[in-house]
C-alpha cells in the first residue's frame, strides 16, 4: 500500500482530493494536511511518503518549498502539484514533479496522474 500525503490549505479543495483518492482502485494510505508547516514538521521528524499531492500557493511554506525539502530527503518519491495558478509550471520541473494539475481537480486527471505515479514507483522499486 502506498503512503500518500495530501497538503492544501483550502479545506474544501483538500477534502475534494481526499475523496477522489478514496475512489481510486488502488488503496492509498492517505494523510491530509491543511498546513504546510505541519507536513514539513512531520518530514523533519522522519515521516516519509511515497506520493505527495501538494498545493503550490499556501501560507507558511509553499508547495515548491515543501517539494525542495522532500527532494533533499527522498529522490524517489512522486510529487504531484495542484494549483489554481498557472505561473509555477516552470518551477515544478526544478523539483521533478510528475504532474501539475489545475484546480478544481478533475477525477479523471487525478486518476491519470496516480496511474503514472504507480508506474514510476513500481519501476523504481524493482529489484532488477
Amino acid at each position: 500500500m502506498l503512503n500518500c500525503a495530501i497538503c492544501d490549505d483550502d479545506k474544501s479543495s483538500a477534502e475534494h482530493i481526499y475523496e477522489i483518492t478514496n475512489e481510486y482502485p488502488v488503496k492509498l494510505n492517505r494523510t491530509l494536511y491543511l498546513r504546510s508547516a505541519e507536513l514539513l514538521s512531520d518530514l523533519r521528524c522522519g515521516k516519509k511518503f511515497d506520493l505527495y499531492i501538494l498545493d503550490i500557493v499556501m501560507p507558511e511554506f509553499t508547495g515548491l518549498e515543501l517539494a525542495r525539502e522532500i527532494r533533499r530527503i527522498d529522490s524517489c518519491c512522486v510529487i504531484i502539484f495542484i494549483t489554481g495558478s498557472d505561473e509555477f509550471h516552470k518551477d515544478a520541473f526544478d523539483v521533478e514533479a510528475l504532474h501539475y494539475l489545475d484546480k478544481p481537480v478533475k477525477r479523471e486527471m487525478l486518476f491519470h496522474s496516480l496511474d503514472r505515479a504507480l508506474r514510476y514507483l513500481g519501476e523504481n522499486n524493482d529489484d532488477t
